[in-house]
């Protein structure tokens, strides 16, 4: 009772639990969507990502009539405003293809916004072209700011010191039409995340340990906390607003652990739209959507074996070894939009061991479309 008596004092006069350090914003960096055409005659939307702090770009495209994404390397603006961003696609089996690059200028217009303008080459040929902000679009930007909020204890075992982290990102949505969805959403993300009451929890998880064992020896690995939360937009269109938010904990244990959570707003009301998966699927029991679902289930498990290499001594039986309870497994509620179709993500020890981390397995809105109910509120995306 005497060491007990004395470790709470020693917390006391250590202030152990002071007041947290405010948050300090890292970081920021604004997605912008842009539409255009190249040579004038090939529709494009592009979604064009620029780190304010390091003038990096990043991205991605598609043209209009294939929907099908192409990546984009990053590239640094110089002191011309000029980029040159080389372009790639990943084909079946995961491999990068390089098919050309785009150079031009990026200019901000104080009536039109962000326009770029340049030249697309690839081995054949080289065509002008230029995107601007679509006015008509309800989104035209998404400007995300990360911040880092952090405190160490002021008490020490031997050398250690327990310490609580948390890094964390805010999406602010942005449209010229000021509509009142778009503030809706932006209040809701504003809210998702509360570090604040993560930091509260590790105070009394350390408070519970002073007190439940007076000899208890804290160590800064074992008893630190680390919490990120991150966001990353999939897909937004007139109707609807698709993003995934990763959040990774470590509060103690052998390992930290990651959950992906995907959020569907309807853009004009800022509503969430139920993520039900029955509210979308006619029948997930479906015969034919569940061989078509063990097909990418044993697809991705031969993938993560292979390590990068051929799969094709792989048996499907191997393969299904890797799931829980393989034939079992039915689409769930976690799922997010694409351009070119519907991913479904399975976190960590869902179907599978943790060392396959989040499973994520996409369909094509063709593949999908004779599954899915003609009532449902995201069916537009398969006419």
């Amino acid at each position: 009772m005497k060491k007990l008596l004395t470790l709470i004092i020693i917390l006391i006069s250590t202030n152990l639990f002071a007041d947290i350090k405010p948050t300090i914003k890292s970081s920021d960096e604004t997605l912008y969507i842009l539409s255009g055409k190249i040579d004038n005659k090939y529709p494009i939307t592009m979604y064009l990502t620029i780190d304010n702090d390091t003038d990096m770009i990043s991205g991605n495209y598609y043209y209009n009539k294939h929907r099908k994404i192409i990546y984009l390397q990053a590239g640094e603006l110089d002191n011309k405003s000029e980029v040159i961003l080389r372009e790639y696609f990943d084909d079946e089996k995961g491999n990068s293809i390089s098919s050309g690059e785009f150079r031009g200028a990026i200019k901000y217009d104080k009536d039109e916004g962000v326009i770029f303008k340049g030249i697309w080459y690839n081995d054949k040929q080289s065509l002008d072209f230029i995107l601007r902000l679509d006015k008509n679009s309800k989104i035209n930007e998404i400007k995300t700011a990360d911040y880092e909020y952090e405190f160490i204890s002021e008490l020490k075992s031997d050398t250690t010191t327990p310490e609580f982290t948390s890094g964390f990102s805010i999406l602010e949505i942005s449209n010229h039409k000021n509509l009142v969805g778009i503030k809706k959403i932006n209040k809701y993300l504003k809210n998702f995340f509360d570090a604040n009451n993560l930091y509260l929890e590790w105070v009394d998880e350390m408070k519970n340990l002073a007190k439940n064992y007076p000899n208890y020896s804290f160590d800064s690995d074992r008893d630190s906390w680390i919490i990120q939360s991150l966001f990353s937009n999939t897909y937004t269109d007139n109707i609807s607003l698709s993003l995934v938010n990763e959040q990774y904990a470590y509060t103690g244990g052998a390992h930290g652990n990651t959950d992906y959570k995907s959020l569907i707003f309807y853009i004009s009301s800022g509503k969430l739209i139920d993520g039900k998966v029955t509210d979308l699927i006619i029948d997930i029991n479906d015969k034919k959507l569940i061989k078509l679902l063990r097909k990418k289930l044993i697809n991705h498990a031969k993938i993560m074996m292979g390590g990068g290499n051929s799969t094709d001594q792989i048996t499907d039986d191997d393969a299904k070894d890797n799931y829980f309870k393989f034939d079992e497994i039915r689409l769930n509620s976690n799922f997010h939009l694409g351009v070119d179709g519907i991913t479904f993500i399975y976190n960590q020890y869902e179907i599978a061991a943790y060392v396959f981390g989040a499973i994520s397995i996409k369909f094509s809105y063709d593949e999908l479309k004779l599954f899915v109910k003609k009532s449902s509120k995201l069916y537009y995306l398969f006419k």
